[in-house]
């Protein structure tokens, strides 16, 4: 192996360990680490000091870093979210899948016509291309923002990221299709698509035949399966579905997105280390190579002594914003201004994909080396700067948007909402009492003077954005027509509605609302007390100042603890996780069970153990 030089690679791989390391000291910028790795390779590469000649292995672990890329771009997809979680109260007009797939169809159609015009000034030279280009979203950039801010669970957080996702797949399906076509004309092109579709689909269908609990199973041994047996395995089926692709004449970032896209449909949904494992290798080794080389193949040159491609940079950045800040005003309907419009910012993000879109462009006559140089630096500005103006107008933690939003007033909606604080919620109240309001606002507690059944007073109460509301109004009627209201305008919210008839609570139940019945309340404690006394006191009594016992909730934001399963954190002994609520999920807590950010941990039994690991979780 003498005629190997190792050292390209050695510069790139530095390259990739210091700039991220360097970064992460410069909280105040948020800039994301592939932006710096991409401007690294721009000063180390043709435009800057030339540091790195044509080498074939870094050109092979490039290449390979870039179907890794897009084979965990696949497996990111969450398909749960376009089919509204399993809701049928998910698919309205307000839902994440409705008003995520409206907002991509309407980005498409703006593009297009932007595109066009572009092809008439003489800027572009293909509409389709360039529709695609300026069509694309970073999921890369838009989950790991939303998970930051707690948000990626909720249903606004969801409406990006099904705009997001459905911008994805339906990005690489269509530049695929593109270039199929320019391979091989119309006829052939949608027969190697239909082909490599429909081989997904049926692998699909003959492995989830007996999904249960087989698969599970199934999938859980070769995690933990020695010599890392899952990572061969799925890293075998991304090549696979590529050499597919390769012989049928489609796109190779097609079969690699859909590998990925097959594995996210067949995981299990716990105790499953394999998506860790995958990312290890990835973004610690493949695609950081990807990226630096994107830099260092950009030729600022061929950009600068071209007019027409200096020219079509500030286009093509006002394009790009253009045409997702228009169609989030569709997110309106479900949220306020400022986060329909931050929505919009945030689906601007452009980063491999839209790099992806530009070299396939380039490979067939469709975009310039000038003009590739410019979608590029488009990239970094919309990555680097649109996460940025997301925080500005979507601004606060994972405690801001996980609210309880309590509807009326009264001795016990007063009682419920004070209980609440003191458990540390964040807990507001709308009530139509000025007097309630003076009231409530001594206990600590935020109150929004306003009718509590209007649609408009809770948007502002941001009831769209909250983990649960309760609706609690003496008045019979006024609080069933409160609850409809949140019913049919934010279904993916969790209404409990006190009911005072039998009436009441059947037509809370026909909307959805989950019902609290007052009258039964003495019979369900005295069947707790009878039945489960040892729960019962820890529970009610061990909240006393004399008791030695424990049950809290904290929030998990101790970023050493996130990705970690519950069997690795040696808790204190005395302290045991009984629940684990993630966004809108309850999570029965496993050995295997991988912590994220934001979850909000159930913890019972000795008082200082309990403490102390509540101390380590909140970091």
């Amino acid at each position: 192996m003498e005629h190997v030089s190792f050292y390209p690679l050695l510069i790139v791989l530095a390259l990739a360990f210091v700039v991220p390391l360097l970064l992460s000291r410069q909280q105040r910028l948020s800039v994301p680490a592939v932006v710096g790795e991409i401007v690294a390779g721009i000063l180390i590469g043709r435009s800057g000091l030339n540091l790195i000649p044509q080498d074939t292995y870094l050109s092979i672990f490039s290449d390979l870093g870039f179907v890794f890329l897009m084979f965990l771009a696949g497996l990111e997809l969450d398909f749960r979210l376009l089919t509204g979680g399993g809701s049928g109260r998910g698919r309205r007009v307000s839902s994440p899948l409705v008003l995520g797939s409206g907002s991509f169809l309407l980005t498409m159609l703006l593009s297009l016509g932007l595109a066009v015009l572009l092809v008439s000034w003489g800027m572009a030279r293909s509409p389709w291309i360039m529709a695609l280009v300026l069509g694309t979203t970073s999921l890369g950039v838009v989950l790991p923002v939303l998970r930051e801010k707690g948000m990626s669970s909720r249903p606004y957080g969801q409406v990006l990221l099904v705009g997001a996702l459905v911008a994805d797949f339906a990005t690489v399906v269509l530049v695929s299709v593109y270039a199929i076509v320019q391979a091989s004309g119309l006829s052939r092109g949608i027969l190697s698509f239909l082909v490599i579709a429909g081989l997904l689909l049926v692998a699909y269908v003959l492995i989830t035949r007996r999904r249960v609990p087989r698969q599970g199973r199934f999938f859980g041994a070769i995690s933990e399966a020695a010599g890392h047996l899952g990572v061969r395995g799925a890293f075998a089926l991304a090549l696979l579905f590529v050499a597919l692709a390769q012989n049928l004449g489609v796109e190779v970032i097609l079969g690699a997105f859909l590998a990925g896209a097959l594995l996210s449909l067949l995981r299990p949904e716990e105790g499953w280390s394999l998506h860790r494992d995958l990312e290890v290798l990835g973004y610690g080794f493949l695609i950081p190579i990807f990226f630096v080389m994107v830099g260092v193949e950009f030729d600022l040159t061929s950009l600068i002594n071209s007019p027409q491609a200096l020219a079509l940079v500030p286009v093509l950045l006002i394009g790009a914003y253009l045409v997702k800040l228009v169609p989030s005003l569709l997110f309106l309907l479900a949220v306020d201004w400022r986060r329909a419009i931050g929505g919009g910012f945030l689906l601007s993000s452009r980063l491999s994909l839209i790099i992806a879109v530009s070299a396939i462009g380039r490979q067939w006559g469709a975009i310039t080396p000038a003009t590739d140089s410019a979608i590029v630096l488009v990239a970094v500005v919309t990555c680097t700067l649109s996460p940025m103006l997301f925080s500005l107008l979507v601004p606060g933690d994972a405690s801001e948007v996980d609210r309880i939003v309590v509807l009326g007033s009264g001795r016990e909606a007063r009682k419920t909402a004070r209980r609440l604080l003191d458990r540390g919620e964040n807990v507001v109240v709308l009530t139509a009492s000025d007097d309630e309001a003076a009231e409530l606002r001594k206990r600590g507690l935020e109150v929004i003077v306003t009718d509590p059944t209007s649609a408009a007073a809770q948007r502002e109460a941001r009831v769209p954005e909250a983990r649960a509301v309760v609706a609690m109004l003496e008045d019979v009627e006024r609080n069933t027509q409160a609850v409809e209201s949140v019913c049919s305008n934010w279904p993916e919210v969790s209404v409990f509605a006190m009911a005072l008839d039998d009436a009441s609570a059947h037509r809370y139940e026909d909307c959805g609302a989950r019902v609290i019945d007052y009258d039964l309340s003495p019979f369900w404690i005295l069947e707790t007390l009878l039945q489960r006394p040892s729960i019962f006191d820890l529970v009610v009594r061990g909240e006393g100042p004399d008791s030695t016992h424990e049950v809290a909730e904290v929030r998990l934001t101790n970023h050493s603890l996130v990705g970690r399963e519950l069997r690795q954190l040696n808790l204190p002994r005395g302290a045991l996780v009984m629940a684990i609520r993630r966004g809108r999920d309850f999570v029965i807590p496993r050995g295997p069970t991988r912590l994220q950010h934001g979850d909000v941990l159930t913890l019972a039994g000795n008082r200082e153990a309990v403490e102390e690991f509540g101390a380590l979780a909140r970091g």
